[in-house]
């Protein structure tokens, strides 16, 4: 079963965070991969369907150069650790609302490593599943054929 945004929201590595939901937009929608990153601008890095995870330095240097270029990238949304205690802008809310990106903010630090490992982990597996499917449809219609 494809991960959906709100169901990696769900996690518990990532409810250790206390996720505050910003925006709910995409919340539906699958994940292709998780992506960690402080670039300024990644939107010659992702492919489309991403989450991305970020500290923040450059959503709050520029949220709409930050927000607008992985809008256009096709990301589906960014969770930001605010476990600094430094806030967002009041115009990133309304801004990822405007972009069509889920925007949720995380109070408590936590490892994103943990978070990758978890969600490439279940993408990986539901894969590999695929593919075993295949392998044995593959080796019944040969058996039948023979």
């Amino acid at each position: 079963m494809p991960l959906t945004v709100a169901q990696v929201i769900d996690l518990p590595v990532l409810q250790a965070g206390r996720p505050e939901v910003l925006s709910a937009r995409r919340w539906e929608e699958q994940i292709r991969w998780v992506h960690v990153s402080d670039v300024a601008d990644l939107s010659a890095l992702l492919q489309g369907g991403e989450l991305v995870f970020t500290t923040g330095a450059a959503l709050r240097k520029s949220p709409e150069r930050y927000l607008g270029g992985l809008a256009a990238a096709g990301a589906l949304g960014v969770v930001v650790e605010l476990a600094a205690g430094v806030p967002l802008a009041q115009s990133v809310k309304p801004l990822a609302e405007q972009l069509d990106l889920a925007l949720v903010a995380l109070r408590r630090e936590i490892k994103f490593v943990e978070v990758t490992e978890e969600v490439h982990r279940r993408i990986v597996s539901e894969q590999f599943e695929e593919v075993a499917f295949d392998r044995r449809v593959h080796e019944t219609f040969t058996d039948l054929s023979m």
